[in-house]
């Protein structure tokens, strides 16, 4: 923290001589110096967005939060429990938006400390969270922001897990694994590698390693697993299968190709038909099949776990069956997700959603001046997926080159996130991408450190000896002054 020393320095005077002074100086350490960074861009976050922007989702949550509407598994129980008990440190919604920035900015300091610098790393700190869309992201309270910030420091935690193979550090590194994969189950795609690595090394003295990383991999998912089941049973949320979405996504598509009915007739609505799947069918997002559950539809989903189980049952049938028809499908659907159709779908919230609970976002000049800019950007490369995939795989190879394992590891981390939404996409908002572009500019932004840090090694290494000396002098003389 803040530490006063008493120093002495002695001063050369004329004849030889050299005279004492006294004086003063105050350390600051750095984790005091990284807390005041992340305590001012979070106080920014919350004055240009505050209480932050939320969307349907988010707003069923706050209502499980302050048990106005009973828990239910479409919405990440855990988190909803948590949020309950930050509402006993401030009463409002804000303090999950301070918790995503928190593990937002101690995930890029942790990423960055090792090669920037103390006030390196503050600054490019600064200049991550103010990046458009990490900035827009860091201001909306949801699933996929919080699970973005809780990866993202997760590959924090295996950097400084790599330093240090101190025990705290591994269960620092596993608490936070766990948030992600309670928030979202397909953060599973982006822990594995991570979580692969951290047992790599802590068994790096073991005979059978190998074996053991895996067991402990599958192991550690497991476990995960069944305490957010028995969570769920624990305050008795109610069933809601929401991953049959995908299930009846796909065969929606493929009989609308083929012109027949390859799922189970229950989830079709009395007005249904292949006509109105065909009218309705879009690669933007399956809601137009299914949202709002009302006749005008032309699917509905089921609360019937036996319908549910013959509807994947069915779902993977008929894709083997038809291969071809599947692939082509599927990448219209991750190329719309990737931003490589002409319009963006929803590439940010604007604003919170209409609410029983009268939340609304507080109208400032700093609340409107960040949506017009946000309205200017919304249809650029900051938006497009594509971009952050693009960059992770340059990062990829990069690692590979240059023997970077753990950046090579976070890397794939980002990338296989967004590859596994080839299977699960069922909505294209950018929203579900964030992980991705998170990941992709905190190692950017390493990268960056990296280079300009072997830059500057180099030339000095390259100037000669007498200039080297006269150099050292004037950081000792520059030092001295600032004490």
């Amino acid at each position: 923290m803040l530490f006063v020393k008493h120093s002495f320095s002695r001063a050369a005077v004329p004849g030889g001589a050299r005279a004492e002074t006294c004086g003063f100086r105050v350390q600051v350490s750095s984790a005091f110096i990284y807390a005041l960074s992340v305590v001012f861009l979070t106080t920014l976050v919350l004055l240009c967005f505050n209480p932050g922007y939320m969307n349907v989702d988010t707003l069923d949550m706050w209502g499980q939060a302050t048990h106005q509407i009973p828990y239910r598994d479409w919405h990440p129980v855990v988190i909803s429990i948590l949020w309950s008990q930050l509402r006993h440190l401030y009463a409002g919604p804000q303090t999950l938006l301070v918790v995503e920035d928190v593990l937002f900015c101690a995930g890029v300091i942790l990423l960055l400390r090792g090669v920037a610098g103390r006030w390196g790393t503050v600054a490019i700190l600064a200049a991550v969270v103010a990046f458009p869309p990490v900035f827009a992201y860091l201001g909306t309270i949801g699933k996929d922001s919080l699970l973005g910030a809780a990866l993202l420091l997760a590959v924090g935690l295996l950097y400084l897990y790599l330093e240090n193979h101190r025990p705290w550090t591994l269960a620092m590194a596993l608490g936070a694994s766990f948030l992600a994969f309670s928030t979202r189950q397909n953060a599973v795609f982006g822990l594995l590698p991570i979580l692969g690595l951290l047992f790599w090394e802590a068994l790096r003295s073991h005979k059978y390693r190998v074996q053991w990383s895996a067991a402990l991999l599958i192991i550690t998912i497991s476990g995960f697993a069944a305490i957010d089941a028995m969570v769920d049973m624990e305050v008795h949320a109610g069933r809601g299968y929401e991953y049959q979405a995908i299930p009846l996504y796909d065969p929606a598509a493929l009989s609308a190709r083929t012109q027949r009915v390859l799922f189970p007739p229950e989830f079709l609505s009395p007005s249904g038909s292949l006509a109105g799947i065909d009218q309705h069918l879009s690669t933007r997002f399956v809601n137009s099949l299914i949202w709002p559950w009302d006749s005008a539809n032309p699917l509905r989903l089921s609360d019937n776990p036996h319908s549910v189980h013959v509807l994947t049952h069915l779902w993977l049938t008929k894709v083997c069956a038809h291969p071809v028809l599947y692939v082509r499908w599927r990448w219209s659907v991750l190329s719309a997700l990737a931003g490589l159709d002409p319009i963006v779908t929803t590439p940010y919230l604007e604003g919170i959603s209409p609410n029983p609970a009268g939340i609304t976002l507080h109208s400032t000049r700093y609340t409107k001046a960040e949506l017009h800019f946000l309205h200017s950007i919304a249809q650029s490369l900051f938006f497009r997926a594509y971009l952050y995939v693009l960059l992770l795989i340059l990062l990829f190879a990069w690692s590979i080159w240059k023997r970077r394992r753990p950046m090579g590891v976070a890397a794939s981390s980002g990338l296989a996130f967004f590859f596994a939404f080839f299977v699960l996409s069922v909505n294209s908002e950018f929203r579900f991408v964030v992980y991705t572009m998170f990941i992709a500019v905190a190692l950017f932004a390493r990268w960056l450190a990296e280079s300009a840090q072997i830059i500057l090694t180099r030339g000095r290494a390259e100037m000669p000896e007498p200039q080297r000396l006269s150099a050292r002098e004037a950081a000792l003389a520059s030092s001295q002054r600032n004490r």
